[in-house]
């Protein structure tokens, strides 16, 4: 069985003296199977091995466990060694599909060695590669030519060069053509000059036997190959639980509703809490160049939140969403600028987003500065933070609730 997949870790301090790649770099190419060094928005970081990836998520195998975190947390990264090479030469004893990045595949080019692409709607082409661009390519299907787009590839890998029999292929096929599957690491027969061995190779497959002698596995073709136990370095069991549920449950609610933020803050320092929760990017109305709502009871506040399909803040969100993970004094830093954000009380009001720098860490605006907003308080009772003087960190009571030309809000949504 899987450990269990966590989110986050405390970070552990490592030195390289490599570069890292900064995170402008594509997510799209982090690789499967390469072992990276990366560093979270949250200031954590880990080192492992990428066993899994979609579109806005992946899993990393570390030595305390694989965890899991959208890309859009990752900071900057380093990849420290790179996906295990298909073995070169005639294996005699393996012969296994390989896993191949797009990328991968436009620096091979056209070639003669078929390929299995499967697209995000399921439908699985083999055949070999005709054309190739940065966008799509042109796939020889028996001698049709299939246009595939690079956008809708979900996995592309090389066909054995030993094919297994077509018959035993189509009657496995309905049970091995869908993941999840198993990852299985082998020793790499080869070795460096210095008779070093190099690194294992990696194959993926659904476990049928595993037992003191080796296992066999069934390969997402349908073919069936078996290895000694002498052979393994390492297996990973996918196939005992659907990890690419675990990824579609933790990713789902990342996305917040339009109009909304993702605040959310991992476990790890002392005093730092653990939650997720969307809000509001601008005060109620909640839209860009309006006026926001001023005059408001926090009653009020409640139930316009509450017919939205939200609730009030609680003046802990509201606070981590302003100071950010570094816990800023100000939305934009830890001193006052002037000019940042409609700060001095004998300004009129100002639309939403009006000025584009007094927007915290995550994206929302104007948490301080323009109007008081209502959030619910560390004892449940009404309190307003926000406002022409006040910090990210200020928290004033609101004795009784009422209204003043001052008083508006934003809304949140658990996530």
């Amino acid at each position: 069985m899987i450990p269990r997949i966590a989110i986050f870790f405390l970070a552990t301090v490592f030195t390289f003296a490599r570069e890292a790649t900064s995170v402008d770099k594509p997510f799209n190419e982090v690789r499967v199977g390469g072992k990276y060094r990366m560093v979270l928005t949250t200031g954590d970081e880990l080192i492992g091995t990428v066993e899994l990836k979609d579109d806005t998520s992946l899993v990393v195998e570390t030595n305390r466990g694989p965890f899991t975190f959208r890309g859009a947390l990752i900071r900057e990264y380093e990849m420290l060694q790179p996906p295990p090479p298909p073995a070169p030469g005639n294996r005699k004893d393996i012969h296994e599909s390989t896993i191949l990045t797009y990328g991968q595949l436009l620096a091979r080019g056209p070639t003669d060695q078929k390929i299995e692409i499967r697209i995000k709607s399921g439908s699985v082409f083999v055949g070999k590669v005709a054309e190739i661009n940065k966008e799509n390519l042109n796939l020889d299907v028996e001698g049709s030519l299939i246009p595939i787009g690079e956008n809708v590839i979900a996995r592309i890998s090389t066909v054995p060069d030993k094919e297994a029999d077509p018959a035993k292929e189509k009657a496995a096929e309905k049970d091995t053509s869908q993941g999840p599957f198993d990852t299985i690491y082998v020793v790499n027969p080869k070795t460096d000059e210095y008779g070093s061995p190099l690194d294992p190779l990696m194959f993926v497959g659904k476990i049928r036997q595993y037992d003191d002698e080796g296992l066999t596995v069934t390969t997402p073709t349908g073919v069936t190959r078996a290895f000694k136990r002498k052979r393994l370095y390492r297996v990973i069991r996918h196939t005992s639980r659907d990890y690419e549920s675990e990824i579609q449950r933790y990713a789902k609610p990342l996305f917040c509703p339009e109009g909304m933020i993702l605040v959310d803050l991992p476990p790890g320092k002392e005093g730092r809490p653990f939650f997720k929760v969307c809000i509001d990017k601008y005060e109620y109305p909640n839209q860009k160049g309006l006026m926001p709502k001023g005059n408001v009871t926090y009653q009020e506040a409640k139930k316009n939140c509450e017919a939205a399909g939200k609730r009030l803040c609680t003046s802990t969100e509201w606070r981590w969403a302003c100071s950010g993970l570094e816990g800023y004094t100000y939305p934009y830093g830890w001193h006052f600028e002037e000019n940042k954000c409609n700060t001095h009380g004998a300004r009129e009001l100002e639309t939403a987003g009006l000025r584009r720098h007094c927007r915290g860490k995550f994206g929302v605006y104007d948490m301080v500065g323009n109007i008081f907003e209502w959030v619910v308080g560390p004892d449940g009772s009404p309190a307003l933070m926000g406002g022409p003087y006040s910090k990210c960190q200020t928290v004033s009571p609101g004795v009784g609730g009422a209204a003043k030309p001052q008083t508006g809000f934003r809304c949140c949504k658990s996530n």
